[in-house]
């Protein structure tokens, strides 16, 4: 209680804030990456052989 009534109480608690924001849109990010990579891997193949022999 008293660390969050000085002035170094509360820039320490906006520096964890915004580390946390970061560690939450840098795992967002991972999780797009993975989805893209495994869930949508097979469908993209398909389209592209289907377009490749409408050429």
């Amino acid at each position: 209680m008293l660390l969050s009534q000085t002035r170094h109480g509360t820039d320490y608690l906006d520096y964890r804030s915004n580390q946390i924001i970061e560690q939450d849109l840098t795992s967002n990010v991972q999780q797009i990456g993975i989805h893209l990579s495994t869930d949508f891997y097979l469908p993209f193949e398909l389209i592209s052989i289907i377009l490749l022999v409408s050429l």
